[in-house]
């Protein structure tokens, strides 16, 4: 079997959220360059806020092989090899890939989010098969806990 691949829109049903972000990237904008009196960093924080919330303006590619399992959003890519994943962590609409054998702090700026878009049997299928873990468990959670708790599969 080849690698699974597919694209979410996830910002395309949250006009809201996406406006406040627009809103808040523009008040950065007029801040740093009024504040600062300088347009340069005016820009950079426009920039800053708009490539740090890319995933709700961009879609999302996701990519399982062999190998690793990727996100691609615009210029960034996350990438983790199989071999480095320790956990599985149900999310809201998906499942991060965690580095992390234990809940920590870090929890949620480690690893790889995947979301689905009604392929949630397929991908879990596919990480079950790739990574070893028992990925089976995810697909009876409702994945509502967020990247806290204790909740997820961990490798054998």
């Amino acid at each position: 079997m080849g690698p699974v691949e597919w694209r979410v829109d996830w910002g395309r049903s949250r006009w809201g959220q996406r406006a406040v972000v627009a809103l808040a990237a523009l008040a950065a904008g007029v801040a740093g360059t009024v504040l600062l009196q300088s347009p340069i960093v005016g820009a950079l924080a426009v920039a800053a806020v708009i490539a740090s919330t890319a995933e709700l303006f961009l879609p999302v590619r996701y990519r399982l092989t062999e190998a690793d399992a990727r996100s691609t959003c615009g210029f960034n890519t996350s990438v983790i090899r199989w071999a480095d994943v320790k956990r599985l962590v149900p999310i809201e609409g998906g499942v991060r890939l965690s580095p992390l054998a234990v809940t920590g702090p870090m929890e949620t700026f480690r690893g790889v989010v995947l979301r689905y878009c009604g392929n949630e049997r397929e991908v879990l299928g596919k990480i079950g098969e790739l990574w070893g873990g028992d990925a089976e468990l995810l697909a009876e959670r409702d994945g509502s806990d967020e990247g806290g708790g204790d909740a997820g599969s961990a490798r054998p």
